[in-house]
Order: structure tokens, then C-alpha cells, then sequence
């Protein structure tokens, strides 16, 4: 019995200008998701060193990262108290 739908081999979610592919509105909901939580990672960071509940963070940066310049991993460095920033030569994202 059809219902006049198709499967979608692949679904696509917009976020902020990214798009993330997958087999499932869900799936491709979690690739979203995760970036979000990866993006909000720097404020949730913040937030935990002014309380003071800050585990030891290392930040790892590849000085040939064409995306993301090495300067926001410093600036987020020298916002987190105690943190290392080890950056990587000749080492993309």
C-alpha cells in the first residue's frame, strides 16, 4: 500500500547558514545539535572558570587553520584561568 510519500535517501538541516546531511531528520538534527553545544562550549567554559568549577582545559590549535584563526584559541585561553594553549605547526584544522 502506498501513501504517495518516498523515503528521503538523505535530509538536510539548515542551521545558521551551515548544512548538515543526513539520514534522518533526526540524525542530521544531532549534527546540528552537536555543533551548537561545540559553539556554546567557550561561554559554558567561561561561566564554570568565574564559578570556579573549572577542570584543566587544554587548547589545541593548528597554526595552518585556514577556518579558525589561532587568535580566538588565544583570546579563549586568556579567558579560562589556568588553561594551556598548545598550538601545533605547520598542523591544519
Amino acid at each position: 500500500m502506498s501513501s504517495g510519500h518516498t523515503i528521503p535517501k538523505a535530509v538536510f538541516v539548515v542551521w545558521y547558514g551551515l548544512i548538515f546531511e543526513g539520514r534522518s531528520f533526526y540524525e542530521a538534527l544531532r549534527c546540528a545539535r552537536a555543533l551548537n553545544n561545540l559553539v556554546m562550549l567557550p561561554c559554558r567554559l567561561s561561566e564554570a572558570a568565574h564559578a570556579g568549577t573549572l577542570p584543566p582545559v587544554l587548547i589545541i590549535h593548528g597554526d595552518a587553520d585556514r577556518l579558525v584563526p589561532v587568535s580566538n584559541s588565544l583570546r579563549l585561553s586568556k579567558s579560562l584561568p589556568g588553561s594551556e594553549l598548545a598550538v601545533v605547526g605547520e598542523c591544519g584544522e
